[in-house]
């Protein structure tokens, strides 16, 4: 009996991916009682093991399959989802048995290959690439595996190889986020910063949010490139497109309404505290001063729970300048909380 029952919406979506190994439960049910026994059991430790993998819900499914794994010790589902619920919890170097056994009784299964190569990899022993290999002589194809070997490849700074793996990866999967971003990483430890600035763009356009944005954004900027900022609002650090203006040059976009509103949410969500919007045109301090309003303008129309008192705005006719980290930028928009 299952540990813990599985959710409605997660136990039918795992009986329409495994539908068609109910189909042939259903015939070897009719041809032969053992076998359709065995297919039956494998099915149903199949859509337990993908549960418990898929669920915060590990350690019952640790146990679940070391009972399995006692009870039939040959069955290479068992040793695999063991191995698999085991390295969920930071334990690698126990799993290592469990998952070989799955290799060695099945061979031909690339994904076998694979997690003992990700075994490996979090036990820093510099083995990972030899299974990685043999997962991609199995299946050329496996993304994960492309992934990781390429994540191999950037840990001992081969980066060209690197970009190889991660080119492949993203040629079956063009929005990989790990590849799309160690795939610019690598380019900029090639220093192949053109390269490098699309790949950064290619990555936020995918992820946007996170400490991973939030790294993109500072090395978009570090390369002169201000289209996306990082803001810091109290405690929390938001990321988002820059602000752009329409034609006539002092109108909020419609395109950074959004990133306004973000903004204006973050801000409204914290309790005390002035939301302040500082603008900077090098320059022309009236068409600084028509932008700063416009915001404003914006951030109560998106945002009116901030009221106007919790919106101050200032503006220069100059650039933003940071010596710390050498910025000089002629038209920008800054924002930050200022403790009332």
């Amino acid at each position: 009996m299952m540990t813990g029952k599985l959710q409605r919406s997660t136990f039918m979506k795992l009986l329409i991916k495994y539908s068609s190994l109910v189909a042939a439960v259903c015939v070897l049910s009719v041809l032969s009682g053992c076998v359709a026994k065995e297919v039956a059991e494998n099915f149903a430790n199949t859509v337990k093991g993908d549960y418990y993998l898929s669920t915060d819900n590990h350690e019952a499914g640790e146990e679940y399959f070391r009972r399995e794994v006692e009870q039939n010790p040959e069955n290479v589902l068992n040793n695999y989802y063991y191995g698999r619920l085991l390295l969920l919890s930071h334990r690698a170097k126990t799993a290592l048995p469990y998952l070989k056994k799955a290799a060695s009784l099945a061979p031909e299964n690339a994904d076998y290959h694979f997690w003992i190569g990700a075994a490996y990899g979090s036990l820093e022993q510099g083995k990972e690439r030899t299974f990685y290999q043999q997962a991609l002589q199995l299946d050329p194809e496996h993304q994960q595996a492309l992934t990781a070997l390429g994540n191999s490849y950037m840990r001992s700074k081969q980066y060209t190889k690197a970009l190889q793996m991660y080119g492949k990866a993203l040629s079956l999967w063009p929005e990989n986020p790990g590849a799309l971003y160690n795939r610019a990483l690598a380019l900029s430890k090639l220093g192949r910063h053109k390269e490098e600035k699309d790949a950064w763009h290619r990555y936020l356009s995918v992820n946007s949010s996170g400490r991973l944005a939030r790294n993109a954004v500072e090395h978009l900027n570090a390369l002169g490139d201000f289209s996306y900022r990082n803001y810091i609002l109290g405690a929390r650090l938001v990321t988002v497109k820059a602000i752009a203006f329409d034609q006539s040059g002092t109108e909020v976009a419609r395109a950074s309404r959004s990133s306004l509103e973000m903004i204006g949410e973050t801000a409204a969500g914290i309790e005390s505290g002035m939301l302040q919007v500082v603008v900077y045109y090098k320059g022309d301090t009236e068409l600084a001063k028509a932008r700063a309003l416009s915001i404003r303008r914006q951030l109560l129309k998106s945002s009116p729970e901030l009221g106007r008192e919790r919106i101050g705005v200032s503006w220069f006719g100059e650039p933003q300048r940071n010596r710390k980290k050498k910025w000089n930028i002629e038209e920008s928009i800054d924002f930050f909380l200022i403790n009332k």
